[in-house]
C-alpha cells in the first residue's frame, strides 16, 4: 500500500509498494501526476484507475490504495487461469502485476507462459536481467559464466539502489540429459528482484554437462564498494 508521506501540501510524494516514487502536484487548480515511465508503461490502466479514483478536491489527506488495484488485477487473472491455464491475457496481466511489485522472477514465468502476447514485455525484462541460454562443458565454467551475467545485473541495479549488497545461494537439480528440473533459492540477503531473477533463470535455462545428474549449489557474493 502506498501512503502520502506529507499532508496538506501542494506537492506530495507517494511511495507505493513497488518502491517507485510518484509526485502529485496541484498546478493551477489541476491535479498533475508524475510517475516513473517504467511503471506507467507496465500498468497504465491500473495506475490511471488508482489516480482518478481519489475523488480528490483540495489538499490531500489520507492514503492512496495502489496495492488494492494491483490485487484486483491479480485476483481476476488468477480466476481466469483457474478456468483456463493457457489464458494468455491472464498470464500477461499477472506478469505485469509481478513486474510492478518488483517480483521479476515470477514476472518472467508468467510472461513466458503468456506466449506471443507478452513478447515485448518479456524481451525487455530478460534483457534487463541479462538472461542467456548458456551451455558449458563443465559446471565450473557454467558457474563463471552465470556469475558474470548476475554481476552485470547487480551493477546495473546499484544505480537505483546504491546500498545493495549481500549473498544469494541457489541449488539446482539436474537430470541425466543436462536439463535443470528444479531451482531453489536457499538464501537471499539482498532481496532484489532483478538480481534474484538473473541468477534463477540463467541457472534454470542453462544446459549442464550430460550424464552427470545431481544437485549443484551456487553462491553469489555481492560487495558494494560504496556501501
Amino acid at each position: 500500500m502506498g501512503s502520502l508521506i506529507e499532508r496538506g501540501a501542494s506537492c506530495l510524494e507517494i511511495v507505493i509498494i513497488f518502491k517507485v516514487p510518484i509526485t502529485v502536484a496541484v498546478e493551477a487548480g489541476e491535479l498533475r501526476v508524475s510517475v516513473c515511465p517504467r511503471v506507467r508503461k507496465l500498468l497504465p490502466d491500473v495506475f490511471n484507475v488508482a489516480v482518478c479514483g481519489f475523488g480528490w478536491s483540495g489538499p490531500f489527506d489520507g492514503h492512496v490504495e495502489i496495492e488494492g488495484h494491483l490485487t484486483s488485477v491479480e485476483g481476476r487473472s488468477k480466476r481466469a487461469l483457474a478456468v483456463d491455464p493457457k489464458d494468455a491475457a491472464a498470464q500477461l496481466g499477472l506478469g505485469k502485476v509481478h513486474l510492478a511489485r518488483g517480483e521479476t522472477l515470477e514476472a518472467i514465468e508468467s510472461l513466458r507462459a503468456a506466449g506471443p502476447a507478452a513478447k515485448p514485455e518479456l524481451t525487455k525484462v530478460e534483457e534487463r536481467v541479462n538472461l542467456k541460454r548458456l551451455k558449458k562443458s563443465d559446471v565450473n565454467a557454467l558457474q563463471k559464466a552465470v556469475s558474470g551475467l548476475v554481476d552485470r545485473t547487480f551493477r546495473a541495479r546499484l544505480a537505483e539502489a546504491p546500498a545493495l549488497n549481500g549473498v544469494l545461494k541457489v541449488r539446482v537439480t539436474v537430470d541425466s540429459s543436462g536439463s535443470a528440473t528444479l531451482v531453489e533459492v536457499l538464501e537471499d540477503s539482498m532481496h532484489d528482484g532483478d538480481v534474484r531473477a538473473s541468477a534463477y533463470w540463467n541457472l534454470r535455462d542453462a544446459t549442464y554437462p550430460a550424464g552427470r545428474p545431481g544437485r549443484y549449489s551456487f553462491t553469489f557474493n555481492f560487495t558494494n564498494p560504496g556501501a
